[in-house]
Protein backbone atom coordinates (compact mmCIF):
# COMPACT_ATOMS: atom_id res chain seq x y z
CA UNK A 1 0.00 0.00 0.00
CA UNK A 2 2.86 2.39 0.78
CA UNK A 3 4.36 1.83 -2.67
CA UNK A 4 1.03 2.68 -4.29
CA UNK A 5 0.63 5.86 -2.27
CA UNK A 6 4.22 6.89 -2.92
CA UNK A 7 3.92 6.36 -6.69
CA UNK A 8 0.58 8.08 -7.22
CA UNK A 9 0.60 11.50 -8.90
CA UNK A 10 -1.85 14.36 -8.41
CA UNK A 11 -3.65 13.86 -11.77
CA UNK A 12 -4.07 10.17 -11.01
CA UNK A 13 -5.40 10.99 -7.54
CA UNK A 14 -7.97 13.35 -9.05
CA UNK A 15 -8.97 10.61 -11.48
CA UNK A 16 -9.46 8.26 -8.55
CA UNK A 17 -11.67 10.85 -6.87
CA UNK A 18 -13.82 11.11 -10.00
CA UNK A 19 -14.04 7.35 -10.42
CA UNK A 20 -15.02 6.86 -6.78
CA UNK A 21 -17.54 9.73 -6.90
CA UNK A 22 -20.07 7.86 -9.02
CA UNK A 23 -20.15 4.79 -6.76
CA UNK A 24 -20.48 7.12 -3.78
CA UNK A 25 -23.60 8.70 -5.24
CA UNK A 26 -25.11 5.40 -6.36
CA UNK A 27 -24.10 3.62 -3.16
CA UNK A 28 -25.55 6.40 -1.04
CA UNK A 29 -28.83 6.08 -2.91
CA UNK A 30 -28.88 2.33 -2.44
CA UNK A 31 -28.15 2.63 1.27
CA UNK A 32 -30.87 5.28 1.59
CA UNK A 33 -33.34 2.97 -0.17
CA UNK A 34 -32.31 -0.14 1.80
CA UNK A 35 -32.53 1.67 5.14
CA UNK A 36 -36.16 2.65 4.55
CA UNK A 37 -35.52 6.17 3.25
CA UNK A 38 -33.47 7.17 6.28
CA UNK A 39 -30.29 9.20 6.14
CA UNK A 40 -28.96 7.78 9.42
CA UNK A 41 -26.78 5.27 7.54
CA UNK A 42 -26.06 7.40 4.48
CA UNK A 43 -24.15 10.11 6.37
CA UNK A 44 -21.56 7.72 7.92
CA UNK A 45 -21.16 5.99 4.54
CA UNK A 46 -20.49 9.29 2.78
CA UNK A 47 -18.14 10.48 5.53
CA UNK A 48 -16.09 7.27 5.31
CA UNK A 49 -15.84 7.54 1.51
CA UNK A 50 -14.91 11.21 1.73
CA UNK A 51 -12.23 10.50 4.33
CA UNK A 52 -10.66 7.69 2.31
CA UNK A 53 -10.71 9.79 -0.87
CA UNK A 54 -9.05 12.75 0.84
CA UNK A 55 -6.37 10.52 2.35
CA UNK A 56 -5.56 8.98 -1.05
CA UNK A 57 -5.52 12.39 -2.76
CA UNK A 58 -3.39 13.98 -0.06
CA UNK A 59 -0.75 11.26 -0.37
CA UNK A 60 -0.25 12.10 -4.03
CA UNK A 61 2.84 13.98 -5.06
CA UNK A 62 2.83 17.39 -6.67
CA UNK A 63 2.15 17.91 -10.36
CA UNK A 64 5.28 16.21 -11.59
CA UNK A 65 5.80 14.05 -14.64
Amino acid sequence: MKKFLAAITRPRALGILIVTGVPAIVGGGLIWWASGHSYSLVFPYEIILYTVSVIVASKAGDLEH
